[in-house]
């Protein structure tokens, strides 16, 4: 594992750091509490997450940010052929792949879990090896020499080398295997010597005859270039053949199709005059219906004619029934004055009784007035007993003189009102 460069933003006491790793030892100094520890622990954090810090997480943030400030570190490092860049966050987490713009994880977990399959090793083993501090170093002596040996086997990467060495192994026994296998399956050297010659001698008579076919192909060959042509006619021919076969296997379709045309055209000839006879037949039987045709048309004439006729009848009855209506209407309208002159005259001689009956209470009044004041000069301290007397009298009189002309102008009121009524509505 080699690093390249580490950027931390608001992590612990820095707030904007970059530092880039060149090839050999780097060395940092500083005084205490600069950051020289932060700086290791932002690469494990970046590494495997919230495990490989001190306190939470919220107690990495430089004390300076803001609470919504961001807090990031971005580690840049080789590891075999493959150079990895991950950028680690408080809520996030990545890892880009050889300088690619698409993240191999997205995720927190994925980040930690990617990065722990790829460094083979767990946090602890981790801290124990490649980032261990001076005070962790006794981790490794108090391990047994055989852990000690498979630890760091596994971390130096020997574990590889002996996995590699048992697979070839492995495979040389399986590859000795077949060859011992092949070599029990071969036959004797003697019988495939006897083997070979037979196929020599074989292989010679097979040449023989193919140059004795060669010379028969030859020949067949320039006896097939002198009946090409032949074979060519004969071809042409055979195709002029197929082609009139066609045509008359074409032929002898439309012939058949035109004998069963003309079988259904007679058939339906035969219909036709079958029809025709029986439409004849048929016409004589109905040659009286046209006279009763006619004769039902007029009678259906003469049917609505007298439905007309009565609906005439009946609008004219009504019309009969309104006339004599309006006439006793326009009677009762020619009426309506006289009644009106006579309501009047009945209203006039009704005012004129009030008003004789007004002028006889009158001249009673004053007398009663008279005698009230005689009676009061005689009387003395009785003035007021008489007074009251009288008036009572007085009022009494007025009351039985107008309440039957006031009955009878009430009656002639009513009177008029029903006849306005009565001429209104005509």
């Amino acid at each position: 594992m080699k690093l390249n460069s580490v950027r931390l933003t608001n992590f612990r006491q820095h707030a904007q750091t970059e530092i880039t790793f060149g090839s050999g030892l780097t060395g940092i100094i500083g005084p205490n509490g600069a950051g020289k520890t932060t700086i290791l622990e932002a690469i494990a954090w970046a590494l495997y997450g919230n495990p490989a810090i001190r306190g939470n997480r919220e107690s990495i943030r430089f004390m300076g940010a803001g609470a919504r400030a961001p807090v990031e570190v971005e580690l840049d490092f080789e590891l075999g052929s493959h150079r990895y860049r991950v950028v680690r966050g408080l809520t996030s987490a990545e890892v880009y792949l050889d300088g690619s713009d698409s993240p191999v994880a997205n995720s927190i977990t994925a980040v930690t879990e990617l990065m722990q399959r790829r460094l083979g090793m767990s946090l602890s083993e981790f801290f124990h090896t490649y980032f261990t501090g001076q005070k962790e170093l006794s981790v490794m002596a108090a391990m047994t020499p055989a852990r000690r040996g498979q630890f760091l086997s596994r971390v130096l990467g020997y574990e590889k080398l002996r996995i590699a060495q048992d697979l070839t192994r492995e495979k040389r026994n399986r590859v000795r295997s077949a060859i011992d296998g092949m070599q029990r399956g071969m036959p004797d050297p003697e019988a495939i010597l006897r083997a070979l010659a037979e196929a020599a001698s074989r292989k010679e008579e097979a040449e023989a005859r193919a140059q004795q076919a060669a010379h028969r192909g030859a020949v067949r060959q320039r006896e097939m270039m002198a009946i090409e042509p032949r074979w060519e006619m004969v071809q042409r021919q055979r195709e002029q053949s197929a082609q009139l076969l066609t045509q008359i296997t074409v032929a002898e379709e439309k012939e058949a199709a035109l004998h069963r045309d003309a079988e259904r055209i007679t058939r339906e000839l035969e219909g036709v005059q079958a029809a025709r006879s029986q439409l004849d037949s048929l016409r004589e039987a109905i040659e009286p219906l046209f006279a009763l045709n006619v004769e039902l048309q007029a009678l259906n004439t003469l049917y609505r004619e007298e439905g007309r006729r009565k609906t005439l009848l009946e609008a004219d009855a009504a019309l009969r029934e309104e006339i004599a209506r309006l006439e006793e209407r326009h009677s009762r309208i020619e009426r309506a004055p006289a009644l009106e002159e006579e309501a009047t005259l009945e209203l006039e001689k009704k005012r004129a009784e009030l008003e004789a009956c007004s002028r006889r209470v009158a001249p009673s009044g004053c007398a009663i007035d008279r005698k009230r004041r005689r009676s009061a000069r005689h009387c003395g301290s009785n003035t007021r007993s008489s007074n009251t007397s009288a008036i009572v009298s007085s009022r009494s009189v007025k009351m039985a003189s107008v309440r039957p002309a006031a009955a009878r102008l009430v009656e002639a009121c009513t009177l008029w009102s029903s006849i306005w009524t009565r001429w209104s509505r005509l």
